[in-house]
């Protein structure tokens, strides 16, 4: 699994000497998301969510969203924080779930997010309390 992810990240990033291949990454990324692989079920997610590599389809991106952070990804759980935090992808605003999405967040196991999206994380804390 850690194989087909690091495939996957090579070929969506251009990585390693392989050149950019999206249809190969979510190939490869749907291979390690059949084992519940954190990461690679965040990164389809951000596929359907951006409309990159797979057809946009927000519903489908927020059930592997929820599936990653479920399996403990940091990026999913941010990125959950932020969608009810800003009203995005959600539609509405709900501090209480932003709260707790971001809250998971300092729990998870992998750690897969990016400096902007916990600086986000934070400043929503300094705002609205929480955090570790």
């Amino acid at each position: 699994v850690t194989s087909m992810r690091k495939f996957a990240f090579a070929y969506r990033d251009g990585l390693h000497g392989v050149a950019k291949d999206v249809k190969s990454a979510v190939h490869w990324f749907r291979l390690a998301a059949r084992a519940d692989d954190a990461s690679s079920l965040a990164s389809i997610a951000v596929f359907y969510l951006n409309g990159n590599g797979l057809p946009k389809d927000e519903a489908t991106g927020m059930v592997y969203l929820t599936r990653a952070a479920m399996c403990g990804s940091e990026h999913a759980c941010v990125s959950l924080g932020r969608c009810y935090a800003t009203g995005t992808t959600v539609r509405f605003v709900n501090v209480e779930q932003a709260t707790y999405w971001y809250t998971r967040s300092l729990r998870c196991d992998v750690k897969d997010s990016n400096a902007s999206a916990r600086e986000r994380r934070d400043e929503w804390f300094k705002q609205h309390g929480g955090g570790a």
